[in-house]
């Protein structure tokens, strides 16, 4: 709840709302956005300004807090909400979004399950809980009593962000840095305010903001226009997902039950916290990541690959990403060369932060570094595996995630169906009949699956624990096949 009142309150909500718009203008540098016009002049009441995007047109309404609650109930929304409708109703293919520093639950929740499922039937049915469909009808109520299919349909169309101020001005100085050459983002931040202030009831378009820029003598980062640049990133990826092919079970992506749920939350329109992939050791978190990245690079998303395991000591972010071939920090450049793409960035074993692994307790403030930059740009998803216990447990760990409050979505891997298992033994050659319950039990855990696959010649099937399938794998790759 804000201790601010009176004019101090004012202050701190236009500067809030200042520094929105400053973000939404560097989506024009990116490409993500053609247009944005302040405070459309006698058009619609209540929206701070519009954005033209390839899919239509986006209304923003921005407030800083809700200080009477510390948060945006249904019923602090009300007025907002009867003016998003008012606006969807006339302006076909158009979409609106509420900003704020205080978090909008439950609309939040409405709006990423809305997405999330297919119709009206699986939103009733799967994603309402009791108390979720008391409020689905307080919505629908504040919309003048519409159907249900008429308030679903609206939820799709609305997105909420949520960030604090302080947040706020460091995202904007983070999108400087990436797109703009000068030496101070901070110039860059303060001089786009300006250039705000001076153009209420006004369009402004990418050469308007370039050319604001240029006054001060100020161009596009070079690397942007490098081609070489998403040809650095693919190659990343690629041997990436390379080292994954070497760890595959017979060759072969299996079904992963939860994959559905990671893609469905990656693929949201505003994507404001990362998506953690977790469970026990030997799961399949590396398998999962894979296959996800694989399904949105078909679908045309630029796609960039960190693996802990790989990157050892680093003492900032640029450091990383020039250890990974890059000209700049990773969330940056990937942020800095999407336009008006979705992308995508992986930092697969998030447990190597941790204290258990022994990994140089920097690289917890350097992961800490690159999802912050990655929050500021709002094109990218981030998707995270660790391991379940680090996730919980760990203080690095959770040092790491620890600006996203406990909001970041997290999908835990079960074990592998005993039907799986035999598949894969039959496919293999190892009949599964020959073993034993208990034996076929571990096996549901994937990686134990492997090191017996990979070990189908070494002899008799007699191993009772994770260690004798460890053992027997290890030995046989140091005899060889």
């Amino acid at each position: 709840m804000s201790g601010l009142k009176g004019g101090g309150a004012s202050k701190e909500a236009a500067k809030f709302e200042a520094r929105w718009t400053v973000n939404m203008l560097f989506d024009l540098l990116a490409g993500s956005a053609s247009e944005l016009e302040l405070e459309p002049p006698g058009t619609i009441k209540g929206f701070e300004f519009s954005m033209r995007r390839s899919q239509g047109r986006e209304w923003h309404q921005v407030k800083h807090q809700n200080a009477s609650e510390g948060k945006w109930s249904l019923a602090a929304l009300k007025r907002v909400l009867t003016d998003f409708k008012d606006k969807l109703d006339s302006e076909d293919g158009s979409r609106c979004l509420f900003c704020s520093a205080d978090s909008a639950e439950p609309l939040r929740t409405f709006l990423e399950r809305a997405r999330m499922s297919e119709d009206l039937e699986r939103f009733l049915a799967h994603f309402l809980s009791k108390k979720g469909g008391k409020d689905f009808d307080s919505l629908r109520e504040i919309w003048g009593d519409i159907s249900e299919e008429g308030a679903y349909e609206l939820l799709r169309r609305i997105s909420t962000t949520s960030v604090d101020s302080a947040t706020l001005r460091q995202a904007n100085q983070d999108r400087a840095r990436a797109y703009v050459a000068a030496e101070d983002p901070d110039h860059v931040v303060n001089h786009l305010g300006e250039l705000i202030a001076e153009n209420t009831h006004r369009r402004l378009d990418e050469d308007k903001v370039w050319a604001a820029l240029a006054e001060k003598g100020w161009g596009p980062s070079s690397w942007r226009s490098d081609v070489g640049v998403p040809d650095a990133i693919r190659q990343v990826t690629t041997e990436f997902l390379e080292r994954q092919d070497e760890l595959l079970i017979n060759d072969d992506l299996f079904a992963i039950a939860e994959i559905v749920e990671v893609l469905a939350a990656l693929s949201l329109p505003v994507p404001a916290s990362p998506v953690i992939v977790h469970g026990r050791p030997g799961c399949g978190k590396s398998t999962a990541m894979t296959k996800a990245i694989r399904r949105l690079t078909e679908a045309g998303w630029p796609v960039l690959t960190i693996d802990l395991r790989w990157i050892g000591g680093v003492a900032s972010a640029e450091e990383m990403g020039e250890r990974i071939g890059l000209p700049g920090a990773p969330a940056d450049v990937l942020g800095g060369i999407v336009g008006d793409q979705r992308a995508l960035l992986v930092i697969d074993g998030l447990d190597r932060v941790s204290a258990a692994y022994g990994g140089p307790q920097g690289l917890t403030e350097v992961v800490s570094e690159v999802l912050r930059a990655a929050h500021s740009h709002e094109r990218l998803s981030v998707l995270l595996s660790c391991r379940s216990s680090d996730l919980e447990n760990d203080v690095r760990v959770r040092s790491a995630i620890s600006r996203f409050d406990g909001e970041e979505r997290r999908i835990e891997l079960s074990l592998w169906s005993a039907e799986s298992v035999r598949s894969a033994l039959v496919r293999a050659e190892i009949d599964p009949d020959i073993l034993e319950a208990d034996q076929l039990e571990l096996l549901r855990v994937p990686q134990n699956l492997f090191f017996l696959v990979e070990s189908r010649n070494a002899g008799e099937f007699d191993f009772k624990t994770e260690n004798d399938l460890l053992g027997r794998y290890t030995a046989h790759a140091e005899v060889g096949p």
